[in-house]
């Protein structure tokens, strides 16, 4: 089933590239199935993975994925896939309710690879052109903060998964401003819309507004993410 599927998804996404790039459309959907794979995702996922923009993207429609491979398939690809019929903003909304209220493990790792992949090509690209990145989008890098930052925090039942981690990762590589207080006991994340300060007893970021005031009085002063880093592990490892 992964054979045919990727002969499928070949065929369907033929001609079209990247976004603002002349890399074949189809090198996605093979990182989403391998994210998939290396996180021991079982076939139908993978092959899910494989398929998961055929319906958004292309002439398929879900009836076809459904006769090719099955119903299970067929609702992955279905709750992964958008309504172009809607602004971007409510696509992205219902994207973020779904994964939070609704969507299984299943349809929780698809979304989540299909996230890492997207992101792992930001950061190439934000790597080789800088901030002129952000011009190739529908939405500003505000929007992007936005949308991928309220993901993360859906995707936190992942927590287990090696994808969710690089996801994590590379979010705050492209969006994320650390701080720290005079006394080096507080550090507080930002992506300028939300404010987190890292908890020592829940060992996880925690989100509270009031940090806000820490930056705009200047209580906290910038750091690197890797220093940031660093003392995060060194309070989990004293604890």
């Amino acid at each position: 089933m992964i054979h045919k599927a990727i002969e499928f998804a070949a065929k369907a996404h033929r001609n079209q590239e990247r976004k603002a790039s002349d890399v074949p459309y189809i090198v996605h959907p093979y990182e989403v199935a391998h994210i998939l794979t290396k996180s021991g995702c079982q076939e139908n996922v993978i092959v899910a993975g494989l398929l998961h923009d055929t319906v958004e993207d292309t002439h398929v429609e879900i009836e076809d994925i459904e006769r090719e491979f099955g119903s299970e398939t067929a609702r992955l690809v279905s709750k992964v896939s958008e309504d172009k019929s809607k602004s971007w903003e409510e696509r992205k909304q219902h994207t973020i309710d779904y994964i939070r209220c609704e969507a299984d493990l299943d349809v929780m790792l698809l979304s989540c690879a299909d996230k890492l992949s997207n992101m792992r090509s930001m950061k190439e690209d934000f790597e080789k052109i800088g901030e002129e990145l952000w011009s190739r989008f529908n939405r500003p890098k505000e929007k992007q903060s936005w949308y991928y930052g309220e993901l993360i925090d859906a995707f936190e039942p992942l927590f287990d998964y090696e994808m969710y981690w690089e996801l994590s990762d590379i979010y705050s590589d492209l969006f994320a401003t650390y701080y720290i207080d005079k006394c080096q006991e507080l550090i507080v994340k930002t992506n300028e819309h939300d404010y987190y300060g890292y908890s020592r007893e829940q060992q996880k970021w925690v989100r509270d507004e009031k940090l806000k005031d820490l930056i705009d009085k200047g209580e906290v002063s910038k750091i690197e993410k890797n220093r940031a880093v660093e003392l995060v592990k060194q309070w989990n490892e004293q604890n």
